[in-house]
């Protein structure tokens, strides 16, 4: 039994209170918060990578067009080609800000690319973005480019504070 004041008719007086309801209601609720950090531990340490591939090898007229969308809780991305990335020198994979490509992180062309040795990968502080290439006429191997969502913590304290209060 706990006591917890409180007031009657101006006089304070001290009032039992049987504590179990509440160490149960406590331990049910730290018991969920385990369960979602550990979860969500597992969703940063294993995230999904998607990978778009061009045509391989492509021909003289090939032209490519991608969205790609990070799932809910992303903040970011990397993006690496694969090793066998390899196109003609005047053929460019530009990875676009929106499907205007008016604006972009990078155009890449040839045999160096992010994410292949020596290059280290892309980090985009995006949730989206536009793969676009098009053959101006030559002729190469193709693309591989894989995409890895970036999770930040702040999803996981929304998630948290919005699911038990």
């Amino acid at each position: 039994m706990y006591t917890i004041p409180h007031r009657t008719g101006g006089i304070e007086e001290q009032s039992p209170v049987d504590c179990k309801y509440f160490i149960i209601l406590i331990y049910f609720k730290l018991l969920i918060l385990i369960s979602v950090i550990c979860v969500c531990c597992v969703s940063i340490a294993d995230p999904v990578a998607i990978t778009y591939n061009s045509a391989h090898p492509y021909g003289s007229s090939y032209a490519y067009t991608q969205q790609v969308d990070m799932p809910v809780g992303a903040v970011s991305m990397v993006v690496y080609f694969g090793s066998t990335t390899e196109t003609a020198a005047t053929d460019f994979v530009t990875l676009c800000k929106d499907n205007t490509c008016a604006e972009n992180w990078g155009s890449f062309s040839g045999t160096t690319f992010p994410g292949m040795y020596p290059s280290s990968a892309l980090s985009i502080a995006a949730t989206s973005l536009y793969i676009s290439f098009s053959s101006g006429g030559g002729v190469g191997l193709g693309f591989d480019i894989t995409v890895v969502p970036i999770y930040g913590i702040l999803f996981f304290v929304y998630f948290i504070v919005f699911t038990f209060y």
